[in-house]
């Protein structure tokens, strides 16, 4: 494991992160709502994904994330808190990914990399794959709230809009675009048991809007004994890796 700090300029302060591996395709961690890059380890995890990273299957790069500054600051308006969660958007692309590369082995350094989270963190790497799929080619996302109409409730203006991948996606139609989202690959994962209406609702809109735009979706419900919680997510995360062939 490596820790990292270097200042963002997009963000106007230092970003940190975490990595292990040392080969292997990219995996990008976002931390669920309002959590720091460094969560992904304290619950564990980083272990159950072990064997990929010790076999050089996958190098992983625990990402921190700016939701108590953005979407989630309670002292800022809608518009203001959409505003930053896009400068956090632009950050991760123009900052934080080149940084990555340089740490990458150079035959890995064009690889595209497979974004995954749990919670929030799912909202992020879909995010991400839609908006940015020749870098984030692929996503495994673990009961995520997909719609900003969980924070804002119907006030929508360009800044929120282009941050809400269920307003947003419907209308993605132009040839170019199809075409790049029918080249990535979705996994959207959601139990059935506490805490999880939410997900279960956008989940369901997003693997429709996802498979009308040709992604190549697989859509898992799992039951009504799985929770919208970490022992929930430190099964299904292995799993997927293991069924994708990873």
């Amino acid at each position: 494991m490596s820790y990292h700090r270097f200042y963002s300029p997009h963000l106007r302060h230092d970003f940190e992160l975490k990595v292990w591996g040392h080969a292997g395709r990219p995996v990008m961690v976002f931390p669920s709502s309002e959590g720091r890059f460094f969560d992904f380890e304290n619950r564990g995890m980083i272990d159950v994904m072990k064997w990929w990273i010790d076999s050089g299957r996958l190098q992983v790069f625990c990402v921190d994330a700016i939701d108590s500054q953005s979407l989630f600051n309670k002292e800022s308006s809608f518009h203001e808190r959409a505003k930053r969660q896009r400068e956090y958007v632009e950050a991760i692309v123009y900052d934080v990914v080149p940084y990555i590369r340089n740490l990458q082995p150079e035959s890995e350094r064009w690889t595209p990399f497979l974004a995954t989270g749990c919670s929030w963190g799912a909202y992020h790497s879909i995010n991400f794959l839609i908006k940015y799929p020749e870098i984030f080619e692929r996503a495994i996302c673990l009961s995520g709230v997909y719609s900003l109409q969980f924070i804002f409730g119907d006030y929508s203006d360009d800044e929120v809009y282009f941050q809400d991948p269920l307003q947003y996606l419907p209308n993605i139609n132009g040839h170019e675009d199809i075409e790049k989202l029918k080249r990535t690959k979705a996994v959207i994962v959601v139990g059935q048991g506490r805490w999880e209406e939410e997900s279960i609702r956008d989940s369901d809109k997003l693997a429709h809007y996802l498979g009308t735009k040709g992604v190549d979706v697989w859509y898992d419900k799992w039951g009504h004994d799985v929770d919208h919680d970490w022992p929930a997510w430190l099964h299904q995360l292995p799993y997927f890796l293991h069924k994708c062939g990873y």
